[in-house]
Parts: C-alpha cells; sequence; structure tokens
C-alpha cells in the first residue's frame, strides 16, 4: 500500500455496472418524486437566495444569514445554473454524479488495498451502488453523499494517492472539501484512519518513519483547514464574527453534546445497522466470507476496520443521528465485504437467497393486505393509493432472488444486488406516485409568488423551512409569525396573505387555496377573508 504499489488491473472499466446503476438510480428519482420538503426544498432554496442576491459567499435562508451547513454543495448548484440557467433538475442530478464519483473511488480503494485480487475492485462499487441507502441518496439533495466523495478521496491518499505522489496534498484536498460540504464531521470519516496507521499498516517500520507520517497528517489537516479559511474568512468579514462562531463552533458542538434536533439515544444506530446495507446483510455468503478472512494479517481488512467503526462508536456517541450520517461509512464497508466475497470459491448454495427474498414477499403481501385492515387508518392514508404493480414488482424479485440455483459468488452477488435494486426502484417509485401530492408544494409556492407579483405581502405563521423560495422563485422573503402576533399582523397588512399550517386536511372555505402537506395540511389565507376569530379550529375548520 503505497503509492509506487501497484494496483488490480481494470479496476476503472470493472465499475462499469455499478455507475449504470447509480445513474439509472438517480434518474429514477429524478422522475418520480418531487422536491421533497423540508431539506431538498430548503437547500435549493438557500441556493437560490445565493443566486438572486449574486452573493456566493454568504448563505442565506428566507432573508436571513443561513448559518447550518458550509456553501460547497450551493455552489455547485450555481456552477450548473450558470452554464445551463436556473432549473430544478441539476441540483438533483448533481448528488448522482457525486454518487458515481464515489463509486469510481471506491472501486480504486480496493484495488490499492488487494492488487492481487481484482474481484474486489469491481465487486465493492456495485455492493455500495445496490445497498439501500446508497439508493435512497443517490438522487437526493442532500450533503452526506459528496461528503463521502471527499472522505474516499481523503481515505485513496492514505493508502496510495492519486498519481503517486502528494499524498498528504491530496488529503488536505479531500479534508478541505469536506469541511467546506458540512463542516468538521469529515475528521471523523477519516481520522482514525490516519491516526491508527501503524497497526493497519504493521509492515513500515522503518526509523523515523511515524515522525514522518504524523508530521505530514498536521501539514494535511493545516491545508484542509486553509481551505475552509479561504472561504470563510470573507464570509465573516460580510456577515460578522458571530456567523463565524455560528457556523464553525456553536452548529458543531450543539449537535455533539445536546443536538437542537434529532436528539436520539446511543443505541439508535445499532437498530438500524441491519436494514441501511441491504441486501447485504440477508446474504448468506458474506458471512462464510467474512469467517474465511483473516484480519490479524491482512493490512487491508484493518485499514477497513478502521475507517468504519471507530467513526460508528462516535457517532452513537453523538447526540445528534439520522440515517444519512453513516452514508460515508458505507464505502469502506462495501470494500471489506467484496474481499471477503472475492475469497470465496465454493458455489452459492440452493438457499442463500431465502432470507432476502422472505423479506422481500413480506413487504409485497404488507403492500397488499394492509390497505384493507381495519384500524390501519394511517397506513390506509397513502398505502391504498399505491399502484397495483408495486406488490406484483416485490413478489416477483423475492421469487427471483428465491429460486433455488447455484453459481459462484460474484455472479450471484451481481443478480442479487440487480434484483434487489429494481424491487426497492419499483417500490419507491410507486409508494412516491402515492405520496406526491402531500410533497409536491410547486402549485403552491406559485400561488405565493403571484401574490407578492402583485405587492402583497406574505407570511407564515409558525416555523418555516423556506419551502417555497425556490419553488416559486419567490423575490422577498416570507415574513415569520407566532400565533399570538397575527392579529396585529393582520390589521396592518389588509390586502396581504398569510400561509397557515394545520395538523389535519380538511376541505378549506371559498377564496382559501388549500394543499396537503405531508401529515396535515397548508391554507393560504387571504387576509380580507380572515375573521375575528383568528384561532386555529377557525383557520383550519371547513
Amino acid at each position: 500500500m503505497s503509492g509506487s504499489q501497484p494496483c488490480a488491473p481494470g479496476w476503472a472499466s470493472g465499475a462499469w455496472p455499478a455507475l449504470a446503476l447509480a445513474l439509472l438510480t438517480g434518474l429514477l428519482w429524478l422522475w418520480c418524486r418531487p422536491l421533497l420538503p423540508i431539506d431538498e426544498t430548503r437547500y435549493l432554496s438557500v441556493a437560490w437566495e445565493m443566486w438572486l442576491r449574486g452573493d456566493f459567499i454568504v448563505p442565506y435562508k428566507n432573508g436571513a444569514v443561513y448559518v447550518d451547513k458550509p456553501p460547497l454543495l450551493f455552489w455547485l448548484m450555481q456552477a450548473g445554473w450558470a452554464l445551463l440557467g436556473v432549473n430544478e433538475w441539476w441540483p438533483r442530478l448533481a448528488p448522482t454524479l457525486a454518487a458515481m464519483a464515489g463509486l469510481l473511488l471506491t472501486a480504486r480503494l480496493a484495488a490499492h488495498l488487494w492488487p492481487q485480487q481484482p474481484k474486489a475492485a469491481r465487486l465493492a462499487p456495485w455492493l455500495l451502488a445496490s445497498a439501500l441507502l446508497w439508493q435512497v441518496f443517490t438522487g437526493a439533495v442532500m450533503f452526506d453523499t459528496l461528503l463521502s466523495v471527499f472522505s474516499l478521496l481523503c481515505l485513496n491518499a492514505l493508502v496510495a494517492p492519486p498519481l503517486g505522489r502528494g499524498r498528504w496534498a491530496w488529503f488536505a484536498l479531500g479534508i478541505g472539501g469536506g469541511l467546506l460540504t458540512k463542516g468538521p464531521v469529515i475528521l471523523l470519516h477519516t481520522l482514525p484512519a490516519a491516526l491508527l496507521a501503524p497497526w493497519w499498516w504493521a509492515g513500515r517500520n522503518e526509523t523515523g518513519q511515524w515522525r514522518r507520517w504524523y508530521g505530514g497528517l498536521l501539514l494535511g489537516l493545516l491545508g484542509g483547514a486553509a481551505i475552509l479559511a479561504a472561504w470563510l474568512w470573507p464570509a465573516i468579514g460580510r456577515a460578522g464574527a458571530s456567523y463565524g462562531a455560528a457556523i464553525g463552533i456553536h452548529q458543531t458542538s450543539d449537535r455533539l453534546v445536546h443536538s437542537y434536533s434529532h436528539r436520539r439515544p446511543w443505541w439508535w444506530y445499532l437498530q438500524l445497522l441491519p436494514a441501511l446495507p441491504l441486501p447485504w446483510t440477508l446474504w448468506p455468503p458474506l458471512y462464510r466470507g467474512l469467517a474465511r478472512l483473516r484480519g490479524a494479517g491482512d493490512a487491508g481488512v484493518r485499514f477497513c476496520l478502521t475507517a468504519t467503526l471507530p467513526a460508528l462508536l462516535i457517532f452513537c456517541l453523538i447526540s445528534g443521528k439520522q440515517a444519512h450520517y453513516l452514508l460515508p461509512l458505507l464505502a469502506p464497508a462495501a470494500v471489506l465485504a467484496a474481499r471477503a466475497l472475492a475469497d470465496l470459491e465454493t458455489p452459492t448454495t440452493r438457499r442463500s437467497g431465502l432470507p432476502l427474498a422472505l423479506l422481500l414477499a413480506v413487504c409485497g403481501l404488507a403492500v397488499l393486505v394492509l390497505p384493507h385492515l381495519q384500524g390501519s387508518r394511517p397506513t390506509q392514508e397513502w398505502m391504498g393509493h399505491v399502484p397495483s404493480y408495486v406488490p406484483v414488482a416485490l413478489l416477483l424479485a423475492a421469487a427471483l432472488i428465491g429460486w433455488p440455483q447455484r453459481s459462484d459468488p460474484i455472479t450471484a452477488s451481481y443478480r442479487t444486488g440487480l434484483v434487489f435494486a429494481l424491487g426497492f426502484g419499483i417500490f419507491y417509485a410507486g409508494a412516491m406516485q402515492a405520496l406526491a401530492p402531500r410533497y409536491r408544494l410547486t402549485a403552491f409556492a406559485e400561488r405565493i409568488a403571484a401574490a407578492q407579483a402583485h405587492g402583497a405581502p406574505v407570511a407564515h405563521v409558525g416555523k418555516y423551512h423556506a419551502q417555497f423560495q425556490f419553488l416559486g422563485r419567490l423575490r422577498q422573503p416570507l415574513t415569520i409569525l407566532h400565533d399570538e402576533q397575527l392579529p396585529a399582523w393582520a390589521a396592518a397588512h389588509r390586502d396581504g396573505y398569510v400561509v397557515y399550517p394545520c395538523e389535519r386536511w380538511q376541505a378549506a372555505p371559498p377564496g382559501v387555496h388549500a394543499q396537503p402537506y405531508r401529515g396535515g395540511a397548508l391554507r393560504l389565507w387571504p387576509v380580507r377573508l380572515l375573521a375575528s376569530d383568528l384561532s386555529e379550529e377557525h383557520l383550519c375548520g371547513d
């Protein structure tokens, strides 16, 4: 594992099935679902406001400085808009391209860890591309897929730097890109492997070796910090020192200790671990391969363990938790799984597909049966609208995976991943068809834009996540009100409109535009129609 060591041949061309799957997944997500509130709509709205202001240094959300995320993802959106015009499809396609880059870096990492085992390099990106969590976020406008790319760049630099030289320069580039993508969390994905190098790279013991290593690591971290500072320093100059403290210190420390959102118990991730890498957690040949590995004598296995387990432990101890926070850990885990399967020589048994087939069959039957059960009202609201082809596709996928046949583990892995990806893709498309009316906010946002175009002020009661700024191409922020502020604002703005969120859907009075929204509804009230009773019962009643 060094810059001069050759890698497994054909690693890049061997990744084409995974790249094709990722591209098809991203295009399917683009076709079958709208931008999802509150996250995707918020991030596009932040990019839109930066574009509208011509300010590419400080992000804004609904007219206020946005301190939750650095700007790299927003810059990528605006770079596409500069070439292609403002549109929705480019920001949604960019994460797919990032996912494809991550798959190539995953293949390269496996090729350099085990140059004598080319099967691992070909299989690693496929295992990753077909894993459930990676599929879900291949087409999602989120930060974690891009963060995975920079994490993988750092891990590749540690093992074998691109172009065979400049290990710590590449590492600095990965750290800097990660800091500009999602902040200091990049360190959790990269530092454990860098700090534990004497354990996983036990063959390098020459005098002064590790002094140079840790000195280079320090320079790499300083280089990454310099990349961040090249943006943060002018941003502080524009937005003030409080902005630097908010995005550089408080935003991270608050999530670490007492998260203001997504606060969950330490064991929360452990209950998700069997689901996130599906189908591979229900694939018996993988466990046979893992049992055959001799980790104590394999530097590549030890490297993958240091790139996953310490970060997972730290994430369990961090207060704020979301499933997608673990996305960058899937890549080194897939590399380890590929190494385990590449070692297998015996064919898969006739029963290898049964666990996964059983899961798919249960899901297909659930889609068929649950809408018709008494007492399943929350499920009936959307599952009853799932197209009939969805359960058929799930049952067919179960039959294909569970069909008794013997084949070599590599071929079986490709077949299993493909059938699972197709089954999940069809299920996701069908579920989105049923749920889309509750998440498609474009028409509602355009009504707000029309009101603003006529000079009418618009207010939003309650917390506002900027769902409408991009979708309506709004040019003014909404006024945020608490319930007790509504009477005074309405009295002062008789020509205005009020966006009022309701906990349940009911037909709205004439002249009031209503929109099903997630588990409830949104209403756009003209102030002139508001009565003296501004209680929630009146504003959300019929």
